[in-house]
């Protein structure tokens, strides 16, 4: 999957190094001499931890709907939510 967010971590979850994949899914990253832990993230699917291959389940929460109404004018604007 391309553009997902890698992050490699110290079991703590302190940050070693961190990189996103390129357009066919490929990453690089420098695996450290101490234990880790390797973290996928992308908008739209569950974190995923593991690797080097990750399965990304969809997210499937969906979202309220918010509806908003403008009263503006030419020097300000207000928003009201209801």
């Amino acid at each position: 999957m391309p553009f997902v967010t890698i992050t490699l971590m110290r079991t703590d979850s302190s940050l070693i190094d961190g990189t996103i994949t390129g357009e066919k899914g490929e990453y690089t990253i420098n695996k450290p001499a101490i234990p880790y832990i390797i973290q996928a993230s992308c908008i739209g699917y569950k974190t995923a931890f593991g690797g080097p291959d990750f399965i990304m389940p969809e997210e499937t929460e969906q979202l309220t709907e918010r509806k908003s109404r403008s009263n503006a004018s030419s020097s300000s604007a207000s928003w009201t939510n209801w």
